[in-house]
């Protein structure tokens, strides 16, 4: 996945949690842990929550959608192309978004997880 595409990602993911899913989860959970304070009545109250639920996860997918598209929209890679060398390329790109440098052990954890989801990918 190319640099930029995989920064695009992030960022739309950052944003669509903090003021789509998050707010929802909030609220959600703040209900569940509040409970009907009495002015409300407690089946309606609960089934607001619900509803809340529902759009929640409703938004995730929504959010996952997005994220689907935006690779579906990248040009095919050529047969030559490696997916152990794409898996390890964006394993580092998503190391270097969060602002973590790659140690020799850590190189060596990826290049595992990167071969065997090769491996799982070919298969």
């Amino acid at each position: 996945m190319p640099a930029d595409l995989l920064e695009q990602a992030y960022q739309h993911s950052l944003k669509w949690r903090e003021n789509v899913v998050q707010p929802l989860r909030n609220a959600r959970t703040w209900m569940k842990n509040t409970g009907a304070d009495g002015t409300e009545a407690s089946s309606e109250f609960e089934a607001l929550r619900q509803q809340i639920k529902t759009t929640e996860l409703a938004a995730e997918k929504m959010q996952q959608y997005a994220l689907e598209k935006m690779v579906l929209e990248l040009p095919r890679a050529s047969a030559t192309d490696s997916a152990e060398a794409a898996i390890q390329v964006n394993f580092k790109g998503l190391l270097k978004l969060k602002g973590i440098q790659a140690s020799p052990a850590l190189n060596r954890m990826l290049a595992i997880l990167s071969n065997a989801s090769a491996e799982k990918t070919v298969n």
